[in-house]
């Protein structure tokens, strides 16, 4: 994933393996190795996407990019709450503090096991603080950079909807258009058909006693089709270009 480097985790100092430790940093590992799990299996989806996408509108691909996205703003929300939390306690020495004592607790029930005795309590306490500051520091930096790749991916997701609404207002437009000009070729025929209509009543016009009569009427009504027709399409197209040139106001 494209981030910035993640800070070394932190060395306990020796001797430190009090269990309240490893059950702190066992959860925090297990939430961070949680969110990036997701992150990874989210990638993936969204570079299939962004290549198919708009290109293949289909009901399989809208569903997989709604899918897609909702896990993306559920794990951006997760990260950023677990972050917060991070923030919190490191915020509060008060937390920090407390965390290292009970630390340093456990440390010295091991040593009153041994039979060890407790020297320069104040700088063990220190030493216990900064490792649980670093140990706190290196999981919210590994939250932030899940919460970044997920915000990014989740901006990559709208930028792609975006692009799909303006290529099916394209196809919608051209539908239109498609729409328009059956309506006039439509038009045209019907006119066509009425002239054709008033000439097949059964009344005496005399048209039917001359031989070229028919062949007279067809040519004209097909030329009557056709100029109506391109009269209409020119008149249309003049109307769209004062539309685009002036605006809809």
């Amino acid at each position: 994933l494209p981030s910035l480097p993640l800070l070394p985790l932190p060395q306990r100092s020796e001797g430190w393996g009090a269990w309240r430790v490893a059950v702190v940093e066992g959860a925090l590992s297990a939430a961070a190795e949680e969110l990036e799990a997701a992150l990874l299996e989210a990638v993936p989806r969204v570079t299939r996407l962004l290549q198919t996408l708009p290109g293949q509108i289909s009901a399989p691909n809208l569903e997989d990019l709604r899918l897609v996205k909702q896990a993306l703003v559920e794990l951006s929300s997760r990260a950023n709450a677990i972050r917060g939390m991070l923030l919190e306690v490191l915020d509060d020495a008060e937390d920090v503090r407390e965390l290292s004592s009970a630390f340093m607790e456990d440390q010295e029930e091991e040593e009153d096991e041994d039979g060890d005795e407790d020297e320069e309590e104040e700088d063990d306490l220190e030493i216990a603080e900064e490792e649980v500051e670093g140990l706190l520091e290196y999981y919210l930096q590994r939250c932030e950079v899940c919460q970044r790749e997920a915000e990014r991916l989740l901006e990559n997701t709208r930028d792609l909807e975006e692009s799909m609404s303006v290529s099916l207002s394209s196809r919608r437009l051209e539908i239109n258009k498609l729409e328009l000009l059956l309506s006039i070729c439509s038009f045209a025929v019907t006119v066509g058909a009425l002239i054709s209509g008033i000439l097949g009543m059964n009344l005496v016009s005399r048209l039917e006693e001359h031989a070229f009569a028919f062949w007279i009427a067809t040519f004209g009504i097909v030329s009557g089709i056709v100029l109506i027709t391109v009269l209409l399409l020119m008149y249309v197209r003049i109307k769209f270009q004062q539309i685009s040139t002036t605006g809809f106001n």
